[in-house]
């Protein structure tokens, strides 16, 4: 395609996010991600973000079981916890965790170093 390597067009990076390695970046952003990681590894993947990201992370978080599993069979928000849950784990990893908004079934969050 001719889109590769136009530099106005981000990589595409495929890595285990609890593994890594993740690339090395000022800023983050990760939505409708984190309830779909396993929850033993949800330390482990807020972690390893913390790591390559310099300055700080816009993150939202759905806290309630998905609607489309159900209809293939299969459990897709793997974790499914509620806010202050959530809270938590972004404290251990980052010095600011600020609450942006709230919503019955999910919270928008900003983090920084």
């Amino acid at each position: 395609p001719t889109w590769l390597g136009h530099p106005n067009v981000l990589p595409l990076v495929k890595t285990n996010l609890w593994q890594g390695p993740l690339p090395a970046v000022d800023y983050g952003l990760c939505t409708d991600v984190m309830e779909h990681i396993p929850e033993p590894h949800v330390a482990e993947t807020v972690s390893t973000i913390a790591g390559a990201v310099k300055h700080g992370c816009l993150w939202s978080v759905c806290h309630v079981p998905d609607v489309w599993g159900k209809r293939i069979g299969d459990r897709l928000h793997m974790t499914v916890q509620p806010h202050a849950w959530w809270h938590a784990v972004f404290a251990k990893a980052w010095k600011t965790v600020e609450v942006l908004k709230t919503s019955p079934g999910t919270t928008l969050y900003w983090t920084e170093h």
